[in-house]
């Protein structure tokens, strides 16, 4: 018996409020295992199968001076109740200061970090999703503002094998209270990618959701 497991993206976090604040950073996209040759005679006439699923994005919120709202870690997929394969899910993306979501432990093909929020230091750009190409792609980090009010843009999720764009666009950013894109479901055994962290709000309006892995 073959298996096959692909695991859930991690969550984006949202923007921080006030100018200057970082954008939210991006959710890790899912593992995927691959395990061939279980012998079938070990196996019950059912296995239990469990699917994980996508890490849910940081909600918006308009508290001035608050941390990133933190994003879900994706679930964890497996095979059997022992379990005899399991795939973890991607890492949310945490509170405070726009940090990124990392990838889980268990896994055959990992997937990649989010990138982090724009803004950490100085106001900037969102830091683009990164992985190892074959794997499901990070979402991007979310854009600061300046103190002066302006947006800077959210990171790009990182495509998989060159093409498939798994991980999302923290679109957030170029516009305040822009909420970060989702993660796009793979082809063949690529996995779902981490969703993009929201951008940055200002002084009186809402920072943007994260997206969902």
């Amino acid at each position: 018996v073959d298996v096959n497991l692909i695991a859930g993206g991690g969550g984006g976090s949202s923007g921080r409020v006030n100018a200057g604040q970082a954008g939210g950073g991006g959710g890790a996209g899912g593992n995927v295992t691959h395990r061939a040759g279980i012998p079938a005679s070990i196996l019950g006439a059912t296995e239990t199968v469990t699917v994980g699923a996508g890490g849910t994005g940081g909600a918006a919120t308009n508290i001035a001076n608050a941390q990133n709202t933190s994003g879900a870690n994706g679930g964890n997929s497996s095979f059997g109740a022992t379990p005899w394969v399991i795939a973890s899910g991607g890492g949310g993306a945490p509170s405070g200061n726009g940090s990124a979501g990392y990838y889980g432990t268990r896994g055959f093909f990992f997937g990649g970090p989010g990138g982090n929020g724009g803004g950490q230091a100085t106001p900037a750009a969102g830091s683009a999703g990164s992985g190892p190409q074959i794997g499901a792609g990070g979402g991007g980090g979310g854009g600061s503002c300046s103190t002066a009010g302006q947006f800077y843009a959210g990171g790009n999720g990182l495509p998989s094998l060159g093409y498939q764009a798994s991980g999302g666009q923290a679109v957030g950013g170029t516009t305040a209270g822009a909420a970060g894109a989702a993660g796009a479901a793979g082809i063949g055994i690529i996995g779902a990618g981490g969703g993009g962290g929201g951008g940055a709000g200002n002084a009186t309006g809402n920072a943007g959701a994260g997206g969902n892995g």
